[in-house]
């Protein structure tokens, strides 16, 4: 097994001690709201009970270096997770809290690695070129490994995402009445665990459920009794969090609530009160740009951005792959083929311009920010498509091998560039 798979550990090796390098460098809070993250997960480490918004105290955070709204209230699995990294910092000899609780992030980055390597296994039925130049060039896409290097709820999300999707294409290869009973139970472990996630990545969601739609559209049958079983392992793994929620604050998710405290503890403006639209935000602001350069990489507090040759390397390499995609995509005739064989692609091509709508949206009337992780529930479906566009419009086999070379290096070494940016947080 290991022989069979030995340059993903290769790669698995690196990218984990990378990232590694980077969680014990990087200074404290000098990322997204890390502060506001480690008190949440700080909360359960020392009171190793549940909290409740607006009753303890650690919803509102008011000091010179930590102003905000902690998290309390929204799906908080990651940071009980997170509390069990603290709570071993003695037996590892870790010298901070943070650094222990940023341990949490790493290895939730080991299991995004991992798992999202065996969906490309998958979904590229085992090209090599694919596998290797769609993993490594989105893994070593700087923004990904700094997420995984300090305290925040994409860590876990990205994770859960790659689980949701491996799961969801080994149902869309295996006819519904073949399915034995493990992968309906493998579904809703799936389901539940990203249940837990930002709720920004609840949009994945959609592809298991069109694919479980169109898989009884063609096969005529509907495993309800597993499905059942399905439903009822979901709501014993996750639905406590969300009755929970509603009884405590009538908000299932809790970000209506995360929102009240915010707006009543913190004098803000969305971008909606003064007066924008979505046309003000697509062309008379920086809303597009910044995005896009903090999708492939800002540090701090999204206030140090890398330097911009790499940034149009990595967008000229999107174009590329887009412009690859649809022209295969145009060059489908029969309907019926075109659904059969490039289904779950055209999914992920569907999710992008929706989630792009969904963060302008919530740029506009809940969130000023307009930063590029709320982009990254389409992360794995944006990277599969622009590698597979790109493959396609080259034919040769040699040269695929030679591209896959210079995407997996270059991806590398704008990565290792990135980090010179470190001395400036």
């Amino acid at each position: 097994m290991f022989k069979k798979h030995k340059f993903f550990s290769l790669i698995l090796i690196i990218w984990t001690l990378w990232v590694t390098h980077w969680a014990w460098t990087l200074p404290y809070n000098m990322a997204p709201d890390e502060c506001l993250h480690f008190k949440t997960a700080k909360f359960f480490q020392e009171e190793k009970r549940l909290p409740v918004a607006g009753r303890d105290t650690i919803i509102i955070v008011k000091e010179a270096d930590c102003r905000g709204t902690t998290y309390i209230e929204t799906p908080f699995l990651n940071y009980m997770i997170t509390a069990f990294f603290i709570n071993f910092k003695n037996f590892a000899a870790i010298e901070r809290d943070y650094l222990a609780a940023r341990v949490s992030s790493v290895c939730f980055g080991v299991i995004f690695v991992s798992l999202f390597y065996l969906f490309l296994r998958k979904i590229f039925k085992n090209n090599d070129f694919l596998v290797y130049s769609t993993l490594v060039s989105t893994i070593f896409i700087p923004q990904i490994t700094y997420i995984f290097a300090y305290i925040n709820q994409e860590a876990y999300s990205l994770a859960s995402s790659a689980f949701l999707l491996l799961v969801s294409f080994i149902f869309w290869q295996v006819p519904l009445r073949k399915l034995r009973k493990k992968y309906f139970l493998l579904l809703a472990l799936s389901v539940a665990v990203h249940l837990f996630s930002k709720p920004n990545f609840y949009l994945l969601f959609l592809v298991p459920l069109i694919i479980l739609v169109f898989k009884f559209w063609q096969e005529k049958y509907l495993p309800i009794k597993n499905l059942l079983i399905s439903v009822i392992l979901v709501f014993l793994l996750s639905g406590w969090f969300f009755i929970r929620n509603w009884i405590l604050y009538k908000d299932l998710i809790g970000l209506k609530t995360f929102q009240e405290f915010y707006q009543k503890n913190f004098v803000t403006r969305t971008f909606s009160q003064a007066g924008w639209n979505f046309y003000d935000m697509l062309f008379k602001s920086k809303w597009l740009e910044e995005t896009l350069s903090s999708f492939y990489g800002r540090f701090g507090y999204m206030t140090i951005e890398i330097d911009p040759t790499m940034q149009w390397v990595f967008r000229g390499f999107l174009f590329l792959g887009l412009v690859g995609l649809l022209k295969k995509l145009s060059g489908i005739k029969k309907v019926k083929l075109f659904w059969e064989k490039y289904l779950f692609y055209t999914i992920f091509l569907v999710l992008i311009p929706f989630n792009i709508f969904l963060s302008l949206w919530n740029s506009l009337y809940f969130d000023f920010q307009n930063q590029g992780r709320y982009l990254f529930p389409i992360l794995i479906p944006l990277m599969v498509l622009v590698n597979k566009g790109i493959f396609g419009l080259i034919k040769n086999e040699e040269n695929r091998k030679t591209l896959a070379i210079a995407i997996i290096t270059g991806s590398i070494l704008l990565n290792f560039w990135s980090f010179l940016y470190l001395p400036k947080l």
